[in-house]
C-alpha cells in the first residue's frame, strides 16, 4: 500500500508505481480525488486501474460524474470499515489481483 499526502502526489505516485488499485478521497489537499482520476484516465498506463471514492457527496450528479470516469465503487461517509475491506477484496478479486 502506498499512501499519498495529497491529491497532487497521488496522482504522480500512481503514474510511477503501477498501483492494482486506487482508493481516494474526493476531498483532497491539491488536486480533488476526482480531478486524480480525471487526469489518470488520459495516461496510457493507468488508465484501466480500478478506482474507489470515498466522499460526502451524496448526489445523484456527483455519482453519475464518478461513474462516467469508470469509478468501480463510490462510498458515500459514514460507511463501515468493513465495507471499504470487502469492496477491495471484490475489485482486488475481479481484476486478479490478491
Amino acid at each position: 500500500m502506498i499512501e499519498a499526502r495529497d491529491g497532487d502526489e497521488a496522482y504522480a505516485l500512481a503514474l510511477t508505481e503501477s498501483p492494482d488499485l486506487l482508493i481516494l478521497d474526493w476531498m483532497m489537499p491539491g488536486k480533488t480525488g476526482i480531478q486524480v482520476i480525471e487526469a489518470l484516465r488520459r495516461e496510457p498506463g493507468v488508465r484501466d486501474v480500478p478506482a474507489i471514492l470515498l466522499t460526502a457527496r451524496a448526489e445523484n450528479a456527483d455519482r453519475n460524474r464518478a461513474a462516467t470516469l469508470g469509478v468501480r465503487s463510490y462510498l458515500v461517509k459514514p460507511f463501515s470499515p468493513i465495507e471499504l475491506m470487502e469492496t477491495v477484496e471484490k475489485i482486488l478479486g475481479e481484476s486478479g489481483c490478491e
